[in-house]
C-alpha cells in the first residue's frame, strides 16, 4: 500500500486538529499583496513539463502534461551534484529574474510572521495538483492564495475526511509532509498560490 493510501494515524490527525489553521492578513499586508499579485499576473512564468522534471513529479494532476510554477529562494538540485551546494541546496536561479517579487515576498511574511522560518517560496499559477505529501519539506508551511478567482484553495485530510480550506488572501499554516492534501479546482479566474516553506537538506 503506498503512503498516500495508508489510514491517518490518530497522532497524526490531533497534530493536524491542534496545528492547522487560518490567519488573516493585517492591514499592512494588503498593498503588499496587491503588488505581488500585479508582478505575477503580469510577468513570464516557468514551465515545468511532466517528462523529465523530477522536482514536481508527486503532484501533477491526471492528464496534465505542464504547469507554470517558479521556485524562489534555496532549491535542491535533483539531476547533479551542484559545485556550490551547501547542504544539497543552492540559490535558485529565479532569485535573479525576479529581484523584486523575491523581496516583496520576503517582506510580506516579514509583517505577517517575523518569527516563522523557511527557505523556499513556491509560487504556482493555476496548478491543480493530485493528492501528495510534501517529503521534501520540513515543518510548517504557509500558503497564501492571490488574484480573483472563485473557489480553489487546499484540501487536506483529517481523519477520514477531507477539509476545504479556502485560503483566498488568507494564510493557511499547515504541514505538507504529515498532512495528505490536495488542490481545491479553481472555477473562475487566475489563482495564484505562494507557499513558505523550508526544504529539506
Amino acid at each position: 500500500m503506498k503512503a498516500i493510501d495508508k489510514p491517518q494515524d490518530p497522532e497524526t490527525t490531533k497534530y493536524i486538529k491542534e496545528n492547522t489553521k487560518w490567519e488573516d492578513p493585517n492591514d499592512e499586508e494588503w498593498a503588499l499583496m496587491e503588488d505581488i499579485t500585479d508582478i505575477m499576473t503580469s510577468m513570464k512564468w516557468g514551465v515545468k513539463k511532466r517528462k523529465g522534471d523530477n522536482s514536481r513529479k508527486n503532484v501533477f494532476s491526471d492528464g496534465v502534461d505542464k504547469i507554470e510554477a517558479v521556485i524562489l529562494g534555496r532549491v535542491k538540485h535533483y539531476y547533479k551534484k551542484h559545485p556550490t551546494n551547501e547542504g544539497g541546496l543552492y540559490d535558485a536561479a529565479a532569485n535573479r529574474k525576479y529581484p523584486e517579487l523575491h523581496e516583496k515576498l520576503n517582506a510580506l511574511m516579514k509583517l505577517h510572521n517575523p518569527d516563522f522560518t523557511y527557505n523556499s517560496i513556491q509560487l504556482n499559477k493555476n496548478v491543480i495538483t493530485n493528492k501528495h505529501f510534501d517529503r521534501g519539506n520540513v515543518g510548517m508551511s504557509y500558503c497564501l492564495g492571490l488574484g480573483d478567482y472563485d473557489e480553489g484553495g487546499i484540501d487536506g485530510l483529517v481523519g477520514t475526511e477531507w477539509v476545504h480550506y479556502d485560503n483566498n488572501y488568507r494564510w493557511l499554516k499547515y504541514n505538507g509532509n504529515r498532512q495528505l492534501h490536495r488542490t481545491h479546482p479553481h472555477t473562475r479566474g487566475t489563482r495564484f498560490a505562494a507557499i513558505f516553506f523550508t526544504h529539506k537538506h
